[in-house]
C-alpha cells in the first residue's frame, strides 16, 4: 500500500543499522536490556520484523503473539514514537532470545495520524513533533513517502479532488518543509478550490525557496489574475518570463492577462464616456437619464467610487434620498477615505430627516480633507444647516419633555409617554428622554418597553447610574432578579452613594429574600428542614426586617429539635413585630418543647388574645393546660 509505505518499510525493510535511536534512550535500552545499542548490532541480535521472522523460524501471526508476550512480561523499550524494541524468546526454544525492531501494528497505533494516518478519511490533526517524526524514518524512507504523497495529490486534482490533493501535500510538506514543488502544486489546489489568500501564502513560499524557479511566479501571477489584480499579475508574470523566456505556460498565462487588462480598460472607457454623458444630463436637470447612464457606468466598472458618488447627487435631485444614501455608502466603501462620499452621506441623511447621522458624516468629511478650501467652505455650510436644525429640534425636545413631567405627576403616564416619544423623535439623542419614558412605561406596566428604553439610556450614556436603575426596576418586575442585582451593581460602581439606585438594590434584595422563603417553604414541605434553614438565613441577611423569616426558620428548628434556636427565632419575630400573633405560637412552641410550660402558656394565651377566632392557637393552649393540670382542659370559645 504506497499510503502506508513508510511505515511498513520501518517495520520489514529497514535494516537495524540504518536506524538512529535517539542518543538520550541509549541509556535506558541498557539498563533495560543489560547490554548496548552499539553490542546488539554488533552481535546481529537485532532484527526487523520480516528478518526476525526468518531467525526465530515463524510467521508474521506467530511474531505477533510473541511480540505480545514480551509486552506482557515487560520486554517491551521504546525509543520514541512509534519506535519500539522488543526482546523476544525464540519460537523453538524459549530460552534464546533475539530483538525486533518494531512491529508494523505497533507503528501504526503509534505515529502522529496527522502525518501517517487516515488518508482515507482525511482526519488531520494539529501538533506534529517534528523532531520525533524525523527519527522514525531513514532519509530514503521519508523522501519515498513524500514522492508518494505527490503522486495521490497529482491524482486527485485530475479527479478534481481538491481537498484531498490540499490534505496529501499538507501532510507531504510536515515532512519536508523545503520543497518548493510541493507549495507550488498546493498552491494549485488552493487556486482550484478559489482559497486564493492561502494560494498566495503557498506561491510567496515557493519563490522565497526557490527565487530563480520561474513556475514560482506563475503560480503568484495566477492567484493575482483571479484575485482580479491585473496589474500585479502582468508584473510578476513578466518577472518569471525573464527567468523562463521559453516558458509556454507563463506566457499563455500572460496573454491571458494582457487581454483581460485590454478588456478592463475598454470598459473603463466606456464607463467613462457615459459618466461624461450623465454629468451633462445632470446640468440640463434630466437626473433620471443621468441616473440611467451611471447605472451602466457602474455595471462596466462596479469598483469606481466616483460612479456612485455623481449617482447619489442625481438621486438627491429626484428626492430620492434612501437610494442616494445608498449609493453614498458604496462610495464609502470602496474609497473610505475620501472627503465627498461623506459629504454625500451626509446630505442624504440630512434630508431623511437624521441630523445626528448627518452631522457625523459632514465632520468625518471636514477631518478627511482640511486642505481643499472649496470643500471645507461648502461642507462647513451644510453642516451648520444640520446643526441649527438640531438646535431648534432640542429646544423643542425639552419642551415635550417638560410636558411629559406634568402628565406624569398627575398619573396620566399614557400622555407622558407620547410628550417623550415625540421628544425623541426631535432629539434621539438625549439619554434622559429614554430614561424618563421608561419611568412611564413602568406605571404602565409595560415592562419589556420599559427595559428597552433603559438600555438605550445606558447605550448613549454608560456612565450615568440612573440609567442602571431604570434597567434594574425592568429587570425586577420581569422577575430577571440576576439581571437586576448585576445593573444596580453597575450603577453603585458609577456612583456608590446613589440613592436611587440604592433603593433600587434593596428592592432587589428584598424579592431575592422572598424567592429564597419560597424556596425554604418547598424544602420544608419536603422535609429537608436543613436546606429550609439555610434558605431563610439567607434571606434574612438580605432582609432582617421581615419577622416572617424568624417565623418560619423557628419552625425548620423546632423540626430539628433544635429548640434553643427556635426559640431565638420567635423572640426576634415578636421583638420586629409585637402584635403579630404567630411570634407568640412560635415562641410558646418552643418553650413547650424545652419543658417551660408555664411560659408556653402565657405565649399561647398571648397568641389567643391577638386573634381570639385562632381554633389552632386555641387548641394548642387547651394542651398545656391539660399537660400543666394533669387532665383535659377545655377553653370556652371566642368566636363569638
Amino acid at each position: 500500500d504506497n499510503h502506508y509505505y513508510a511505515i511498513a518499510s520501518k517495520a520489514t525493510l529497514a535494516k537495524p543499522i540504518e536506524l538512529n535511536p535517539p542518543k538520550g534512550k541509549l541509556a535506558e535500552f541498557t539498563a533495560k536490556f543489560g547490554t548496548t545499542w552499539s553490542q546488539v548490532l554488533a552481535d546481529g541480535s537485532v532484527y526487523n520484523a520480516q528478518d526476525a521472522c526468518d531467525v526465530l523460524g515463524c510467521n508474521a501471526d506467530a511474531l505477533d503473539t510473541l511480540w505480545a508476550a514480551a509486552k506482557a512480561e515487560d520486554n517491551l523499550f521504546k525509543f520514541g514514537g512509534g519506535f519500539y524494541c522488543a526482546k523476544l524468546a525464540s519460537a523453538a526454544s524459549p530460552d534464546v532470545y533475539g530483538a525486533v525492531v518494531p512491529s508494523a501494528g505497533d507503528i501504526l497505533s503509534e505515529l502522529p495520524k496527522s502525518i501517517y494516518g487516515g488518508f482515507d478519511s482525511l482526519t488531520m490533526s494539529n501538533g506534529v513533533d517534528d523532531s520525533e517524526k524525523m527519527l522514525l524514518f531513514p532519509e530514503s524512507t521519508i523522501k519515498a513517502a513524500v514522492d508518494t504523497l505527490k503522486e495521490v495529490a497529482i491524482d486527485d486534482f485530475k479527479n478534481e479532488q481538491y481537498e484531498r490533493a490540499v490534505k496529501h501535500l499538507t501532510v507531504a510538506l510536515s515532512l519536508d518543509e523545503k520543497s518548493h514543488v510541493l507549495f507550488s502544486n498546493r498552491c494549485t489546489a488552493y487556486i482550484a478550490l478559489e482559497q486564493y489568500d492561502k494560494a498566495m501564502e503557498d506561491a510567496d513560499e515557493c519563490i522565497r525557496l526557490q527565487p530563480n524557479w520561474a513556475k514560482g511566479y506563475l503560480r503568484r501571477g495566477s492567484v493575482f489574475f483571479r484575485m482580479g489584480k491585473l496589474e500585479m499579475a502582468e508584473h510578476v508574470l513578466k518577472e518569471g518570463i525573464e527567468l523562463d523566456p521559453t516558458n509556454d505556460a507563463l506566457k499563455k498565462e500572460l496573454e491571458a492577462v494582457m487581454n483581460a487588462i485590454a478588456e478592463k480598460m475598454a470598459r473603463q472607457r466606456e464607463s467613462l464616456e457615459c459618466k461624461e454623458r450623465a454629468i451633462e444630463y445632470f446640468n440640463e436637470q434630466n437626473y433620471k437619464a443621468s441616473v440611467d447612464l451611471l447605472r451602466k457606468a457602474i455595471k462596466l466598472d462596479p469598483e469606481n467610487h466616483i460612479f456612485y458618488s455623481n449617482r447619489a447627487a442625481a438621486y438627491m435631485a429626484l428626492e430620492q434620498y434612501d437610494k442616494a444614501l445608498a449609493d453614498a455608502e458604496d462610495c464609502i466603501r470602496l474609497q473610505p477615505t475620501w472627503a465627498k462620499g461623506y459629504s454625500r452621506k451626509g446630505a442624504a441623511l440630512f434630508r431623511m430627516d437624521k441630523l445626528a447621522g448627518a452631522r457625523d458624516a459632514f465632520e468625518k468629511g471636514l477631518e478627511l480633507d482640511r486642505d481643499n478650501p472649496t470643500y471645507v467652505r461648502c461642507t462647513k455650510q451644510e453642516l451648520q444647516l444640520v446643526m441649527d436644525a438640531i438646535a431648534q429640534r432640542k429646544e423643542e425636545s425639552l419642551e415635550f419633555k417638560e410636558r411629559a413631567i406634568e402628565a406624569f405627576n398627575v398619573q396620566n403616564f399614557k400622555r407622558a409617554e407620547q410628550h417623550l416619544t415625540s421628544a425623541i423623535e426631535l432629539d434621539p439623542e438625549n439619554h434622559v428622554f429614554y430614561s424618563n419614558r421608561a419611568a412611564a412605561y413602568m406605571a404602565m406596566e409595560k415592562f419589556d418597553r420599559a427595559l428597552k428604553d433603559a438600555n438605550e439610556c445606558v447605550r448613549l450614556q454608560p456612565t450615568w447610574a440612573k440609567g442602571y436603575s431604570r434597567q434594574a426596576a425592568a429587570y425586577l418586575s420581569m422577575g430577571d432578579l440576576p439581571a437586576a442585582r448585576e445593573a444596580c451593581m453597575r450603577g453603585l460602581d458609577l456612583e456608590p452613594d446613589n440613592t436611587q439606585v440604592k433603593e433600587e438594590l434593596r428592592r432587589v434584595e428584598i424579592a431575592e429574600s422572598l424567592a429564597l422563603k419560597d424556596a425554604a417553604t418547598e424544602a420544608f414541605k419536603a422535609q429537608d428542614y436543613e436546606k429550609a434553614v439555610e434558605d431563610l438565613t439567607a434571606a434574612i441577611s438580605l432582609d432582617s426586617s421581615n419577622q416572617v423569616f424568624f417565623s418560619n426558620r423557628s419552625v425548620a428548628y423546632t423540626a430539628m429539635q433544635q429548640y434553643e434556636k427556635a426559640l431565638e427565632d420567635a423572640d426576634e419575630c415578636v421583638r420586629l413585630q409585637p402584635t403579630w400573633a404567630k411570634g407568640y405560637s412560635r415562641r410558646a412552641a418552643a418553650k413547650f418543647h424545652l419543658g417551660d410550660l408555664q411560659a408556653a402558656k402565657l405565649a399561647y394565651s398571648k397568641a389567643w388574645d391577638l386573634e381570639p377566632t385562632n381554633l389552632k392557637t386555641k387548641a394548642d393552649l387547651e394542651h398545656v393546660l391539660s399537660e400543666i393540670a394533669g387532665m383535659r382542659v377545655v377553653l370556652p370559645d371566642r368566636s363569638a
